[in-house]
């Protein structure tokens, strides 16, 4: 019981200790005016482009393919 009251005391006492920061307030629109401003610019490319080509990735096949099928061709004939 002497717990519950003291962590109910702390809970009440700990939103006495806040301290209110400043009040800043953001305008909605910012307006920046680009008029005064000159602006001079040459548009620089390279000479040539480069152009990289990946290679395409190998990986080894999981499943074994067989080359050879007829002695089993031929034993399920006899079954048909």
């Amino acid at each position: 019981m002497r717990t519950l009251f003291l962590s109910l005391g702390l809970l009440v006492a700990v939103p006495a200790f806040a301290e209110d920061g400043p009040n800043i307030v953001i305008p909605d629109i910012t307006e920046v005016d680009f008029e005064a401003v000159d602006v001079n610019a040459t548009l620089q490319r390279p000479s040539m482009v480069v152009v990289q080509e990946r290679a395409g990735a190998r990986f080894t096949p999981l499943v074994r393919l067989r080359g050879h099928f007829g002695p089993e061709m031929r034993a399920s004939l006899s079954t048909l």
